[in-house]
């Protein structure tokens, strides 16, 4: 019988931890961790089988993983072993490349933590800063230089990058904004970046004909829009009628309002928007056919800037 199914006894358990060790001995860490998963499967959580667990993990480059338990280990600040997961944690961290998440744990915990566990640490905060110096120039410079080519994919690739290393911002987001030749949907990408930032002067952007300033701290995410959600209302009964033809609809407007968020029309258009986005949706699927679409300028619009969104995210 499998020990999945049965209940493991404190002589099952001490053979498995002595078979765990051994196995981590021999640096077969995949048998190692099948132990360990099923010990933690087991409610056996010690402090021993979660550093082997966080060891393997590691060693087999399981690292999104290992990040995710040290997260839910380190809820847990009382916790006696707390350092020693913030350890794992922070190496975790260096390995992944999140460099700018590192810095702000260790400076973070630093003041508490005991000296051993600074002394050990604080190396991988120097070495982060210096590969996210490093990082930031090279990104910069290949940013600056799809810029000048006009290549709006490699902007949005640098730029996603980018976020997703939580880099500083450079002056040159702010300047790409105003620019008339970038992408609306690099723009876009680059206001949310200043978004999440908490970036709270206002900035010039340059979308759909239109020049305006806004701040991106005080600025409501699209999901939250006015507009978004009058138009997501005036959909609603479309939901219950034809599930399919409102999963289009509503991607119709989402694609629509992202190209150009967050230079977006007045609450009070929105439900017009809502309705020509519901006629393409039924065009595409053949349930209308009505050649008076061609001819009109709002539809036209849409289906113009869905090609935009398209040229970037498909």
């Amino acid at each position: 019988m499998s020990k999945d199914n049965i209940l493991l006894l404190p002589n099952t358990i001490a053979e498995m931890e002595l078979e765990i060790e051994s196995l981590m001995q021999k640096k077969d860490f995949e048998k190692a961790l099948n132990n360990l998963e099923l010990l933690l499967k087991h409610n056996h959580c010690t402090y021993m089988v979660y550093r082997d667990t966080l060891t393997c993990l590691m060693k087999l480059h399981h690292t999104n993983e290992a990040v995710d338990l040290c997260e839910k280990l380190l809820m847990d600040k009382q916790s006696e072993f707390y350092y020693d997961y913030l350890e794992f944690y922070i190496i975790l961290l260096y390995e992944s490349e999140a460099y700018s998440t590192l810095i702000h744990v260790f400076e973070t915990e630093k003041n508490n933590m005991p000296h051993e566990y600074a002394d050990r640490t604080e190396k991988f905060k120097v070495l982060a800063l210096q590969m996210r110096t490093w990082q930031q120039e090279e990104k910069l410079s290949k940013l600056l230089d799809a810029v000048q080519k006009k290549d709006a994919l490699a902007q949005h690739r640098i730029i996603l990058q980018w976020r997703r290393n939580q880099l500083p911002l450079p002056e040159l987001f702010k300047e790409m904004l105003s620019e008339e030749d970038i992408h609306p949907v690099v723009k876009t990408e680059l206001f949310i970046i200043l978004q999440e930032a908490d970036y709270q002067e206002e900035v010039i952007i340059n979308k759909a004909g239109k020049s305006l300033s806004f701040s991106p701290r005080f600025m409501l995410p699209l999901e939250k829009h006015p507009s978004y959600l009058k138009s997501m209302e005036t959909i609603e009964e479309v939901e219950q009628q034809n599930p399919v033809l409102y999963i289009l609809t509503k991607e119709i407007i989402d694609h629509y309002m992202f190209v150009l968020y967050p230079v977006l029309h007045d609450a009070k258009d929105a439900e017009v928007i809502a309705r020509h986005a519901l006629a393409i949706a039924k065009r595409n699927l053949g349930i209308d056919d009505s050649s008076t679409m061609e001819n009109d300028k709002l539809i036209q619009n849409i289906m113009m800037n869905l090609e935009r969104y398209q040229e970037i995210m498909l």
